[in-house]
């Protein structure tokens, strides 16, 4: 794994055209995700009305009523195809991205550097495997994000506070809070919010863990099979990261609340510290995506050899000296 990182790094070090496939990917998903939360809003609200409708028995006119829970939980499920759309729009474009950063990374051995236009043909290429691992990673998120919505209720019902009040004590004791501060941290969910972003890591690392083979052979050739080494380190490598992107949001929630609690900033501040999060947990994709490249292929000019070991040189065999007479 050391030799792996080194590798990695190093190939982002001399090649920062690597993240564009991965940039030109979110700005996508960035500019879709705005009119696609519009048309959801407004498609709920027009559920909201038509669940809502009744009718007087002295009118013909329609007559609406207060939404009840009920309804209001119907047309947000009935709204949820529209989020899978984008959903598998955007497993499609991130499995293109992983196609052209491995053509990129097979380009540099030979012509000194990669280019998106190197990438086009081998997408053209591999468009059934394409769209066979973006169908799977679609079908593995749905899967996860149902478990995870039918689990919701029942991780919401759990009462925090306790903890919560434990932490405002803790951090009194510690810290020499002034009263404006010590009420600001009684009155922010940082619990619930570190909560919020722990709980899903199972289901996630259940979802690598299925999808991680399936890279691993879509960055070989057709008729080549992956080993078993392979596809454990493959695993690991999406292990890490995601333990990675967690952790890093977690740490900006505590910064974003630190700073809440010393200072009062503005909206715009707070909606910086959310995009800085979300680089963060993106930015993980692309040495994730280079490793498992070099992961599938060992014999890639682009790994760095292990580092010989400091082994004791041998004792040269001496001709035995004869004893002295």
């Amino acid at each position: 794994m050391r030799d792996l990182w080194r590798s990695t790094t190093s190939l982002l070090r001399q090649y920062p055209i690597l993240w564009l496939p991965i940039a030109i990917v979110e700005f996508i998903e960035l500019i879709l995700s705005w009119p696609e939360s519009l048309f959801r809003h407004w498609l709920i609200q027009k559920l909201l009305l038509w669940l809502s409708e009744g009718h007087s028995v002295l009118s013909s006119s329609p007559v609406y009523g207060a939404p009840t829970q009920h309804a209001i939980n119907m047309a947000i499920l009935l709204a949820t195809p529209i989020g899978w759309c984008i959903l598998l729009l955007y497993n499609v474009l991130l499995t293109c991205a992983i196609i052209a950063i491995a053509s990129m990374l097979q380009r540099i051995p030979e012509a000194g550097s990669g280019t998106l236009r190197d990438a086009v043909a081998p997408i053209k290429s591999s468009i059934r495997r394409i769209l066979v691992f973006a169908f799977t990673l679609f079908g593995l998120n749905v899967i996860g994000q149902s478990i995870a919505g039918l689990l919701f209720p029942l991780v919401q019902s759990i009462n925090l506070n306790h903890f919560q009040s434990k932490l405002v004590q803790m951090l009194e004791h510690i810290l020499p809070l002034s009263v404006r501060s010590q009420i600001a941290l009684e009155h922010t969910n940082l619990i619930s919010n570190i909560f919020a972003n722990l709980w899903p890591i199972p289901i996630t690392l259940c979802v690598v863990y299925i999808i991680a083979p399936f890279q691993v052979r879509l960055l070989q050739q057709p008729d080549s099979n992956s080993t078993a080494q392979q596809v454990r380190s493959a695993r690991i490598v999406w292990f890490l990261a995601i333990l990675t992107s967690t952790a890093a949001t977690v740490v900006s929630h505590l910064l974003e609340t630190s700073l809440s609690i010393a200072l009062q900033p503005s909206p715009i501040i707070f909606y910086l510290f959310q995009v800085v999060t979300h680089l963060i947990s993106i930015a993980i994709y692309v040495p994730l995506f280079i490793a498992i490249y070099l992961i599938a292929n060992p014999d890639s000019p682009l790994a760095i050899p292990p580092a010989p070991q400091n082994t004791p040189p041998e004792e040269e065999d001496l001709p035995p000296t004869e004893e002295a007479t």
